[in-house]
């Protein structure tokens, strides 16, 4: 079973002029930070919710509005699913968790009604604004996150407990995170996926995730090899683009180098150094919203990707795989493929 997007937003800081993933990649315009997270107003008037939540209601909101998906919101409320990845924003939440129950109520904050504990508040609460009453939640699984969210949605969606999943991450610069990196950056960005159709021009294999114990890229290869043969790929992978990899590896581009070196795929992108950091779990995300319009509009790979890519781009790739590995050696891949 093979999976689509059928709605995809981000979201940007206001000094980035961006109108899709691919255009943000492209002019590698990823650092910022947002002077309001909804400016819109578009999820009502609390003063009592995180950075993070703010953040993502108001971008995972733009995929209800006039779509397919507000359409079965409307008709099956408990037929959509929330899987949000987020990393380190728990110290935030908590005070909001408690602001919110100070100020609405028990009943605001009762798994009752959502699932919304101090580990899932943000996807929680989306879920209550919406009106959304299938399963929601978060997921923290650093790099790894696109594939773990996906994993679950799709999940879900071939046991028939829901029909769409919305998928979305978010990383935000909050004094704490301050203390990790210099860098500020904040992004939102989401999807809405279902089964995928016969009209689909993209569609989405089930990710694959496997644990290397040691920073043995051969191994890795192999595995990842294998995953790519047993989703039934003629012509393996056009485009690897590697999200992260550097902590575990010890240089950024060594994975890439081993895959090129390979013939695992025509050419491999060290996504990681394109955009310049690691980021919290966003990365892949940025790079699968990439992917999606890269295929389904036939764009080519931009010149921007030349001094961290290996080998030669084709036109018009049919295959484009998403690859991450995390400072433990937890390996994910994700691959789109043209129909």
């Amino acid at each position: 079973m093979t999976f689509a997007i059928e709605q995809i937003t981000v979201k940007f800081p206001e000094s980035i002029a961006a109108d899709s993933y691919y255009d943000a990649i492209k002019s590698q315009a990823l650092t910022g930070t947002f002077s309001n997270y909804d400016a819109d107003k578009s999820i009502g008037k609390s003063r009592h919710l995180s950075a993070a939540t703010k953040l993502f209601s108001s971008t995972a909101h733009r995929l209800l509005a006039d779509t397919e998906a507000k359409i079965a919101l409307e008709t099956d409320p408990g037929a959509i699913g929330i899987f949000f990845a987020g990393e380190n924003i728990n110290l935030e939440d908590d005070f909001a968790f408690d602001m919110c129950a100070r100020n609405h109520g028990p009943d605001y904050v009762s798994p009752l009604h959502a699932p919304n504990t101090l580990s899932n508040v943000v996807a929680s609460h989306f879920a209550r604004f919406a009106g959304i009453q299938g399963p929601n939640c978060t997921v923290s699984s650093g790099q790894s996150g696109l594939a773990h969210t996906l994993d679950l949605a799709f999940l879900s969606i071939e046991n028939e407990s829901i029909n769409r999943g919305i998928v979305g991450a978010v990383e935000v610069y909050s004094p704490y995170h301050q203390t990790l990196t210099p860098t500020p950056r904040e992004v939102a960005c989401g999807f809405v996926v279902r089964r995928c159709q016969e009209s689909d021009l993209v569609r989405i294999h089930i990710p694959t995730l496997f644990t290397n114990p040691t920073p043995d890229v051969n191994n890795a290869v192999a595995a990842i090899n294998q995953a790519v043969n047993g989703q039934n790929l003629p012509n393996g992978l056009d485009c690897l683009v590697i999200t992260a990899s550097s902590g575990f590896y010890g240089a950024s581009k060594a994975l890439a180098a081993a895959m090129y070196a390979s013939n695992s795929a025509q050419y491999v992108i060290d996504g990681e150094a394109w955009l310049g950091q690691a980021g919290e779990c966003a990365n892949s995300f940025l790079f699968a919203g990439w992917a999606n319009e890269l295929l389904s509009q036939n764009l080519q790979v931009p010149e921007e990707a030349g001094p961290f890519l290996y080998g030669e781009p084709v036109t018009a790739p049919s295959t484009i795989g998403i690859l991450a590995c995390d400072d433990d050696g937890q390996h994910s891949l994700v691959v789109f493929q043209k129909q």
